[in-house]
């Protein structure tokens, strides 16, 4: 039964179909319900009065974790006896067999929040409107009395639609449903990516981790909290299936998974080749795909596969993925990782490492993708063929990978990692139906690398003051040599610093290759010398 019309003669904003395809969608999937209480979806938002009842009967039973099935609803309401009045078992019937999917949810409740927002400013502007008629006096509490009920209602907005002040942000739950990696590394309704160069087994990285997500383990000391089992679904167009078997089959043998592990595995990692769709016909698909699946991680293989336009270009890097990626992803259901590659490699006059906090800009084209991204992992190679270390370069710490350390005074503490050394394994696997073995395609962890140490120079470019002047007294490299003695004592006066003192920088200087020391006690300059007594005279005030 549909409430009548309004005293204005009007029937308020609402829709049967969407508030009756909600619950179709509660009824099959219990989770659906989770995301309509995290919506802020209640009783009082739908319009049809049976629908209410159904819905806040939904919402009781989830919250008791009692089974959300037909049966048990009825018999809940027939208790109650509140079942009559929504209309029996025929209309328990009629909204079970609404819709045979949960595609559209995220839809749905959109809609009846919608709807019932409309109807709540509809009543608090109609009352605005009748005390106006009956306005008595006190004008200044009359505005700020209706100003008050009007921001009552548009409080309801999801908190990424409304301003709200800094002290209505609650901290997290431990168990939080939207945490999917580390310490909020990556959550749910943001952006990843994974960055490195071409041919270098980014695919298989990103299956490796997404089947050790699956079965809630981590994978490099990035792990989901609580052991969560983390579903992927991978949309890619460039592996064949060929590939994509032979690196299940790589990563399931290297890993030793158990047939019951495999099973896990199968069910949380999908994988859907796309080689046409691009753009917003792309974000459509994927949306639909990732919502049907209940996707916590939606992974691109690679970017510009799926992007129209210039990857260079701000304003395309913004519309695919700030308008693009985070519409499709409106009401926060997954996060998404995007697979991307490194530009060419640099010209040898313009090779230069780039320092921890600029790693994140490896990725080719717009520094965008960079700032859009929560995350940004990159797969860099070494010196050293087939070895890598993965640079966890944005937000590295809340990755939460740790390394146990020991202190100099020998007590033991753990070091956060923003650098993972890894490699590919040099295995070999015979895969079903062959009889040859082929190269194992898995990535392992591997020792840090040693810090290289730069040698010390023996020489100094540049001299102090006191020094140069001393270098000065010494003869030039073209002269002959001079009396050592002499020319201490001479340096000790002219400077003032004494014989001693004087004696002391000659020897410095004679260790940093500066002085060339004769057999017969003379001594004259190297060229290294005369180099540094020019540069000091020019430079000396």
């Amino acid at each position: 039964m549909i409430p009548p019309a309004t005293t204005l003669g009007r029937v308020p904003p609402h829709s049967v179909e969407a508030e009756e395809q909600l619950l179709s969608a509660c009824l099959l999937d219990p989770d659906i319900i989770t995301r309509c209480i995290d919506g802020k979806i209640a009783a009082t938002s739908f319009y049809v009065p049976a629908n209410r009842v159904t819905y806040d009967c939904l919402v009781s039973l989830h919250n008791l974790g009692k089974p959300v099935d037909l049966s048990v609803i009825a018999e809940e309401l027939k208790a109650t006896r509140q079942l009559d009045g929504v209309g029996g078992y025929g209309y328990l019937t009629r909204i079970s067999d609404r819709i045979p999917t949960t595609v559209g949810a995220a839809y749905f409740i959109e809609k009846v929040r919608e709807l019932a927002l409309l109807r709540e400013m509809i009543r608090v502007a109609t009352n605005a409107v009748e005390n106006c008629y009956s306005f008595s006096g006190g004008i200044h509490d009359f505005v700020t009395d209706a100003e008050r009920q009007m921001n009552a209602v548009t409080s309801q907005l999801t908190a990424s639609n409304r301003v709200r002040s800094i002290g209505d942000f609650k901290i997290p739950e431990a168990n939080d449903h939207d945490n999917l990696l580390g310490d909020r590394y990556l959550c749910r309704g943001h952006i990843g990516m994974l960055v490195g160069g071409s041919g270098i087994g980014k695919s298989t990285f990103a299956y490796q981790v997404s089947i050790l997500w699956a079965l809630g383990r981590p994978a490099f000391g990035i792990a989901p909290p609580g052991s969560k089992k983390l579903r992927s679904v991978h949309f890619q167009s460039e592996d064949e299936e060929g590939d994509l078997a032979k690196a299940r089959e790589c990563v399931a043998f290297a890993l030793g998974l158990t047939d019951a592990e495999r099973m896990i595995v199968y069910e949380n990692v999908l994988i859907k080749t796309e080689k046409v769709l691009t753009g917003d016909a792309f974000l459509a698909d994927m949306a639909k795909e990732a919502t049907r699946h209940k996707a916590d991680i939606v992974w691109l293989n690679p970017l510009q596969a799926f992007m129209e336009g210039d990857i260079k270009d701000a304003r395309d890097v913004k519309q695919f993925t700030r308008t693009g990626l985070n519409r499709a992803n409106r009401d926060s259901l997954w996060a998404t990782m995007i697979v991307h590659h490194t530009p060419k490699p640099a010209t040898a006059n313009n090779v230069s490492e780039r320092s921890w906090n600029e790693v994140m800009y490896e990725g080719a084209g717009s520094a965008d993708l960079v700032n859009v991204c929560r995350t940004v992992m990159v797969l860099k190679a070494t010196k050293t063929e087939g070895e890598f270390n993965l640079h966890l370069a944005k937000r590295g710490a809340e990755a939460g990978v740790t390394a146990e350390r020991e202190s100099d005074s020998g007590i033991p503490f753990k070091e956060v990692l923003r650098q993972i050394p890894m490699r590919h394994a040099k295995g070999r696997i015979t895969m079903p139906g062959h009889t040859e073995a082929t190269n194992l395609l898995f990535w392992e962890s591997r020792a840090a690398d040693k810090p290289v140490e730069k040698p010390k120079s023996t020489k100094r470019q540049r001299l102090d003051v006191c020094d140069g002047e001393v270098l000065d007294l010494v003869p030039s490299s073209s002269s002959e040599f001079g009396d050592a003695n002499a020319i201490r004592r001479a340096a000790g006066a002219q400077t003032g610093v004494g014989t001693k003192s004087a004696t002391a920088i000659f020897a410095r200087l004679t260790t940093e290759g500066h002085i060339q020391p004769a057999a017969n006690g003379g001594i004259r300059r190297t060229r290294s010398g005369d180099r540094c007594v020019e540069q000091f005279l020019a430079e000396r005030p």
